[in-house]
């Protein structure tokens, strides 16, 4: 599995590699723990050699702990993940998928002009950060309007 930054990555954990994470995440919430404890900062490395033989220590950047924490959750988990450059563009099956939605809804959105798209010959193209942005924009509507059917139960005492 090769990582770039142009398309999106799908991982599907088997069995196998769950308890992988499972286990790594647990590893990582003990160093990290320790860490916070003892108020020390932290230096996480990969070892890169043939057989576990240490050829080369590389630094792994600390503020990619938190997002490598939710990758190994979501995969201990057995849930498949999708890794998506913000820079990306997607095709309308891609888009679909990420919002969970049917292909056939995605257009009616595009065409809607909810969602920035452009055509490539006979294709749409979603960038990557118009589709999160109308995703995030959408959650914050769905909450806005949780609160407020939350708000007029309590007023009207039913109990909620």
């Amino acid at each position: 599995m090769g990582l770039t930054s142009t398309r999106s990555t799908f991982i599907a954990p088997t069995k196998k590699d769950a308890n992988r994470a499972a286990e790594s995440l647990t590893f990582l919430r003990s160093v990290l723990s320790r860490a916070r404890l003892q108020n020390k900062p932290l230096q996480f490395q990969a070892v890169i050699g043939p057989n576990g033989a240490a050829e080369k220590a590389v630094p792994i950047p600390v503020q990619v702990i938190p997002l490598l924490m939710d990758l190994l959750q979501h995969l201990a988990s057995g849930k498949a993940v999708t890794l998506v450059p913000h820079d990306v563009e997607l095709t309308t099956q891609e888009a679909a998928a990420l919002l969970n939605v049917s292909r056939p809804y995605l257009i009616g959105l595009l065409e809607a002009r909810k969602i920035p798209c452009r055509m490539v010959g006979k294709h749409r193209r979603i960038k990557a950060d118009d589709l999160f942005r109308y995703k995030k924009q959408e959650e914050e509507e769905r909450a806005k309007v949780l609160a407020e059917l939350a708000e007029d139960a309590q007023k009207l005492g039913m109990g909620y």
